[in-house]
């Protein structure tokens, strides 16, 4: 994993099989890591985040005011 992104061994798996099942649509992938974000099992480093269309987390632009 890069950078500001934490998953849990549980929650890799979860979105790997997301992945396989021909969810690795913007949306699949949105709606994967969303269910994470549900569940606790990702986390953003940086506190107050956005996920992008790739799954990963980008600070809010209020955050950083």
């Amino acid at each position: 994993m890069t950078g500001h992104q934490i998953l849990t061994p549980a929650a890799r798996a979860l979105l790997a099989e997301a992945l396989r099942e021909g969810k690795a649509t913007t949306k699949g992938r949105r709606a994967a890591v969303a269910e994470l974000v549900e569940r606790g099992l990702l986390i953003s480093k940086r506190g107050e985040a956005t996920l992008t269309p790739a799954g990963r987390f980008a600070a809010c632009k209020e955050a950083r005011t």
